[in-house]
């Protein structure tokens, strides 16, 4: 991710968590006038921000951008749309006009390379699954050294998770930063030398790796359809495009003598075929 990118991420941010804040508070019936009115404001401000960076000749690819706005867009239509508040109408004009304007300044090519960094992100997780499945056989292997052997294993787990999670901060949002911690969490159990305790860190962090990996894929799916659209409007020749899904299932590691084994995300790659017109 460029640094041309970095800066409309954490704005991003900066939407999302008032937005998941009404939610909530939604729930309860707590929500109060002056926090949509905050909410207009920021969506105006958002607006800016994205034309200014969309007109930008360095911008590193508009489709990064495009996907985040489209995430933005979604996150609104979904929260704010049971709202019988004034200037509600106001943030969903602003965010669908947002994702238009953005969405005409793409071209085919820069489409297709954010789709390129949809199976990247597949293809890193597959191997962090492989490399749990590896740390498992290891311990199994030498069952009687210290946990704290296997910190190679759990140092290559977080540099691997850092780099999925980077390409993808403005469009899966806090579900990376939780991802982050529970394998941050594995270093620290390490320490602790409990194998019952590992066990259980493991299972966190292979539950949440499953999660980002299915709330990925439902963007990566979205990003396609949206790509469709784009293709008629932007006049890319676009005839279809079939996406084929993987069978998705788990796959399951023994952990030492304890009876339960571990539940591991078995990571395979849709196939997206794009077919033009002649």
């Amino acid at each position: 991710m460029g640094e041309k990118i970095e800066p409309y991420v954490n704005f991003v941010n900066r939407i999302s968590t008032p937005l998941e804040n009404l939610k909530q508070k939604r729930a309860r019936g707590t929500v109060e006038p002056d926090e949509i009115k905050e909410l207009i404001i920021l969506s105006s401000v958002f607006s800016e921000r994205v034309d200014t960076m969309i007109n930008a000749k360095d911008m590193v690819n508009p489709a990064v951008l495009y996907d985040s706005v489209l995430a933005m867009q979604e996150l609104s239509n979904k929260i704010l749309v049971s709202f019988d508040a004034e200037g509600v109408s106001e943030i969903l004009e602003v965010t669908n006009q947002t994702l238009f304007s953005a969405g005409k300044q793409l071209t085919f090519e820069q489409a297709a390379s954010r789709l390129s960094d949809y199976y990247a992100e597949l293809s890193d997780m597959k191997v962090v699954s492989a490399t749990m499945s590896e740390m498992c056989l290891d311990l199994n292997k030498n069952p009687d050294r210290e946990l704290c052997a296997l910190e190679p294993f759990v140092t290559n787990l977080n540099e691997l998770i850092s780099k999925i999670v980077e390409p993808m901060k403005g469009v899966l949002g806090s579900i990376g930063k939780r991802l982050k911690q529970a394998f941050k969490k594995l270093g620290e159990i390490l320490k602790e030398n409990v194998l019952d305790k590992l066990a259980e860190a493991l299972r966190k962090a292979a539950e949440w790796l499953d999660r980002f990996k299915l709330s990925m894929l439902e963007k990566m799916f979205k990003f396609i359809a949206q790509v469709a659209k784009l293709g008629r409007e932007n006049g890319w020749n676009i005839k279809e495009i079939v996406v084929e899904m993987p069978e998705v299932g788990l796959k399951f590691e023994k952990l030492g003598e304890l009876p339960l084994p571990i539940p591991m995300p078995d990571i395979k790659q849709p196939k997206v075929t794009v077919r033009f017109s002649p």
